[in-house]
C-alpha cells in the first residue's frame, strides 16, 4: 500500500472490478436467456439455442474475478482497520 496517496485507490479498483464482473455475470446470463427466446420463437426449434460450455466458462471466469478481486478488497479493508 503507498502511503503516499491520500485515497483508498486500490480499494476502489478491487471493489470496481468486483461490481463490473459480478455484472458481467448477470448480463451474459440474461443475455443469453432472452437470446435463446428470440431464436426459439424464430426457429421453433426447442433446442436450437442453450448454455454451451463455453459460455459457462466464461461465466465462471467473471465468478472468479470477482471472488478474487473481493478477497483482496476484505485483505485490505482488514489490514488497515487493524494498522
Amino acid at each position: 500500500m503507498n502511503m503516499l496517496v491520500p485515497r483508498p485507490w486500490d480499494s476502489l479498483s478491487y471493489a470496481g472490478v468486483c461490481i463490473v464482473s459480478l455484472a458481467m455475470v448477470v448480463f451474459t446470463l440474461g443475455f443469453l436467456s432472452s437470446h435463446c427466446e428470440w431464436v426459439y420463437q424464430v426457429t421453433g426449434i426447442p433446442g436450437a439455442c442453450g448454455l454451451g460450455a463455453g459460455w459457462i466458462i466464461i461465466a465462471l471466469v467473471f465468478l472468479a474475478i470477482a471472488g478474487y478481486s473481493g478477497r483482496e478488497l476484505y485483505l485490505l479493508l482488514k489490514e488497515r482497520a487493524g494498522a
